[in-house]
């Protein structure tokens, strides 16, 4: 999801109309050279690299600020740790970010027009590309974004929408400042559309697990209520019990009944029917609190380290950007430059065969990789990259007759960068792919998966791949519930969702039988929730 800059942001200009005819031409081709010499390329910026005890990042903005958003990152971050399980559970993949110095330098990396940010999610990383500032309005969808990840990774519950939506946007209103940090802002997107659409009857917001049947203004109402919901909840007055507790009882209720209004009286103590009424009057107050908390009690650490960047570095930086982007033609750009003053650099090597593997040339893709190899053999993300192209290379349908050896080598390739990095999502879950490619009924495939699932909780794939796998094994409540788990996470937006339903369509219609081989079709990189 991309993050749009606010819309009511004013702009001052120079008029060239009030100022005299040959004075005014001057001046416009003062502004033309002036263009023309700022225009430089990406590369040619001052960048840094910075990097937190959770994140890191490449940066073309000043030191300062770059250090401000890694600590208000790990500020945002430590509101979720607590224990050993959750701060592991956190670690389950990197985070890194790419800002640049300037909205300009920013469209050059053509991602969604009108944005100002975006927040991608793999299974390999997240990855958080901003452009010139790091205001609120333009972070909120970033933090939100990220929210849902430490949500999902702290959580073994799947809660309703209104809650998973409205708690992510309930603490991406966040701001830092020296020695504190808010939590709960109020939110002028989400008070916007409580006052200019029509909202969702709240009996049916607290039963919705998917928001893909709304239109337009029936998300904004939905996104507006949730959050606003999540707010009169951490600041009503009358609280009976406190809002911890609350969450729990509620998560407790949820996991053992299939009513969520249920589990929302029963939990916070409010009945349905009045509930529009209490929440309205806190509406109307117009005065929303929010928590402000001394950093000094967050256990997080405001130390950075910080290191210049050649030019090597950060043209290896932008073509893997454009390549997590699906721009073949930048990324392409950005690895022939650096192979044009160093032929053997193994990462751009690599690179132009992910963009050769993107544009589906997979032969001359694979001869790519294996120079990419010869150079780094030890190198764990040319490895699964290289597998990731193995099995999509077996997946052809004119490839039976080489499926074996391909799955092998994919094999082969997981094995090794397994040794070399230790366990991790990505690479686990293609290993447990691989192992069903060649057996659909592989039980040490599925016990990986149960590891991956359990160590990676906000991962939807994993999941989806051990409830098929599940399925086939004659375990249909496990794999029921894993496909719901699914459904609800996802709320309706991905290709996963709509593979958990038709899993789902095949267990209510006992087609259990039907359809036991896996789908002709490598892992695909799913994009982050919305």
């Amino acid at each position: 999801m991309a993050i749009r800059p606010n819309e009511h942001r004013s702009t001052k200009c120079l008029e060239l109309r009030s100022i005299p005819g040959a004075l005014s031409w001057l001046l416009l081709l003062a502004l033309v050279i002036t263009s023309i010499a700022s225009a430089k390329d990406l590369d040619e910026r001052k960048w840094i690299f910075a990097e937190s005890d959770h994140f890191s990042i490449y940066s073309a903005q000043s030191k300062r600020k770059t250090e401000n958003l890694l600590i208000h990152l790990e500020a945002l971050r430590s509101i979720f740790s607590g224990d050993t399980r959750v701060e592991r559970l956190l670690n389950s993949k990197p985070t890194r970010l790419l800002a640049t110095a300037s909205v300009t330098d920013y469209r050059q990396l053509h991602v969604m027009a009108g944005s100002v940010g975006v927040y991608r999610s793999t299974l390999r990383e997240n990855f958080i590309v901003v452009a010139q500032s790091f205001q609120m309005s333009e972070a909120q969808v970033m933090l939100h974004e990220f929210a849902h990840f430490a949500l999902r990774s702290t959580s073994q519950y799947a809660f309703p929408a209104w809650w998973d939506e409205g708690y992510a946007e309930y603490v991406s209103g966040s701001r830092l400042h020296h020695d504190s940090f808010d939590i709960g802002l109020p939110l002028k997107g989400r008070l916007n559309d409580l006052d200019h659409v029509r909202w969702l009857p709240w009996d049916k917001l607290l039963a919705l697990t998917s928001t893909s049947g709304l239109s337009g203004d029936e998300t904004a109402a939905f996104y507006a209520q949730a959050w606003l919901l999540v707010h009169y909840l951490h600041n009503r007055e009358d609280k009976s019990r406190s809002i911890s507790a609350s969450w729990e009882r509620f998560a407790n209720q949820m996991h053992h009944s299939n009513d969520p209004v249920e589990s929302f009286e029963n939990a916070f103590g409010i009945s349905a029917k009045t509930l529009p009424s209490r929440v309205k009057k806190y509406a109307r107050k117009s005065r929303f609190s929010y928590q402000r908390m001394n950093q000094r009690d967050l256990p997080f650490s405001k130390a950075v380290t910080v290191r210049t960047v050649d030019r090597q570095e950060i043209r290896t930086q932008l073509g893997q950007f454009a390549l997590s982007n699906e721009d073949s033609e930048s990324a392409r750009h950005w690895f022939e430059r650096i192979l044009s003053e160093q032929e053997q650099h193994a990462a751009a090597i690599a690179g132009l065969a992910g963009v050769l593997t993107l544009d589906e040339q997979f032969e001359q893709a694979a001869e790519q990789f294996t120079v990419a190899l010869e150079l780094a053999p030890d190198n764990a993300e040319i490895l699964v990259d290289s597998a990731l192209l193995d099995l999509k290379r077996a997946a052809a349908p004119d490839a039976w007759f080489t499926s074996l050896d391909l799955l092998n080598a994919a094999e082969g390739k997981l094995i090794k960068a397994r040794s070399i990095v230790g366990a991790t999502t990505e690479i686990d879950t293609n290993l447990a792919y691989t192992w069903l490619s060649q057996n659909e009924d592989s039980y040490p495939a599925i016990e990986l998966l149960i590891y991956v699932v359990k160590n990676a909780p906000s991962e939807n794939w994993p999941r989806l791949l051990l409830a098929e796998s599940m399925l086939r094994a004659g375990f249909t409540d496990k794999a029921r519930s894993l496909a719901e788990l699914v459904e609800r996470h996802d709320h309706g937006r991905s290709s996963s969702t709509a593979r958990a339903r038709r899993l789902l369509q095949r267990i209510e219609n006992d087609d259990i039988s039907a359809d036991r081989s896996l789908p002709a079709i490598a892992p695909p990189k799913l994009p982050s929730s919305d």
